[in-house]
């Protein structure tokens, strides 16, 4: 004769059953009671189901344990809207490790040198005053180099005559000009001729004299005659020319004329 199997194995699987029963109807309620709540809602019927008895086993089998049991109404962990994000470890550089800079040689101080010699400069000799003829010597010497300015004054008692400044070969001025007749005498029958000009003539630089001739237009006078350049200086020199049918003088203004 078989013997039963041990009501301590079967009694979990009963209470496993039950347990599933009420979660469904608990849920069941929980959807009504949010559905509506002008309809009562109606009664849950729970069915308790006997578990049969299982038929006869020939030999003792040791059922497994079961696994856990699940619910429905198990709620799930909350999950947070923002997502977690894994913090990257930070990576620290190793310092590089620091050489310390090799000191600088402490430089000697220089040799003591000797005192500088002081030096007394020999005094230069100071170059000799020019005198005052030496100065105009100087002058003299530029004025040389330019030319000359000549103021002349002529007067001279002729009817017509021509007369020509010149210095060398190079003529300074020419012109025929005509006297003023003058009356004089018994009644006037004998008189003479005066006349008087004034001109600006330019003498060549270097040139040693000027000279003058005075020539009649009718051929009965012809005179000529050369005066010596005064020293130059910084003024303009006058020469007085003073002349007739026989006689020709010059003068530089102030001076005796050479004959």
């Amino acid at each position: 004769m078989v013997a039963p199997a041990p009501k301590s194995k079967l009694l979990p699987i009963a209470l496993g059953g039950m347990a599933v029963v009420l979660l469904a109807a608990g849920a069941f309620v929980y959807w009504g009671i949010h559905r509506g709540k002008t309809a009562a809602p109606a009664p849950a019927q729970v069915a308790v189901q006997t578990p049969p008895t299982p038929p006869p086993v020939t030999t003792p089998v040791e059922s497994p344990t079961p696994p856990p049991v699940t619910t429905a109404a198990q709620t799930p962990p909350p999950v947070s809207a923002t997502p977690v994000v894994p913090k990257k470890p930070v990576i620290r550089k190793p310092k590089p490790a620091v050489t310390p800079a090799p000191s600088e040689p402490v430089p000697e101080p220089p040799p003591a040198q000797p005192a500088p010699v002081a030096v007394t400069p020999i005094p230069q000799p100071s170059p000799p005053t020019p005198s005052p003829e030496d100065i105009a010597k100087a002058e003299a010497a530029k004025l040389a180099k330019i030319p000359r300015i000549v103021q002349v004054v002529c007067n001279y008692g002729m009817k017509e005559a021509t007369f020509v400044f010149s210095s060398g070969t190079q003529t300074l001025f020419e012109e025929t000009l005509k006297g003023k007749k003058i009356k004089g005498g018994f009644l006037g029958i004998k008189g003479s001729y005066q006349g008087t000009f004034s001109h600006t003539i330019t003498v060549p630089a270097g040139a040693p004299e000027v000279s003058v001739r005075v020539l009649a237009k009718d051929g009965a006078t012809d005179l000529t005659k050369a005066i010596k350049m005064p020293a130059p200086g910084g003024f303009v020199p006058t020469l007085s020319v003073e002349v007739d049918s026989d006689h020709l003088s010059l003068n530089w203004k102030g001076s005796a004329a050479a004959k």
